[in-house]
């Protein structure tokens, strides 16, 4: 599954893509701890695991991440989406 949000301010393009597998991993993912999601950053910058917190209130998401090194830790985005596109969010929440 891949879910992305983008943000575009002025000309500035922010986006975090959000990666996983359904499946269940296999030895190759988990010897290096890539069982779990990863993150990246628009500059190609990857993690795994690093989402400390996740918060959806209405169509605000809210993740904290523990990695990544930003100045912010918190990322804020308002899902400009279909609702049933927003209500898949909330179930997989």
């Amino acid at each position: 599954m891949t879910a992305g949000v983008v943000e575009s301010n002025d000309g500035e393009v922010f986006s975090l893509t959000f990666m996983c597998e359904f499946g269940e991993p296999d030895g190759q993912d988990i010897r290096p701890g890539f069982d779990i999601y990863s993150l990246v950053t628009p500059d190609q910058g990857t993690a795994y695991g690093c989402i400390g917190q996740v918060g959806l209130d209405g169509d605000v998401l809210r993740v904290t991440l523990d990695a990544l090194g930003l100045d912010d830790p918190v990322v804020g985005a308002v899902l400009r989406a279909p609702a049933s596109d927003v209500a898949a969010c909330k179930r997989a929440h």
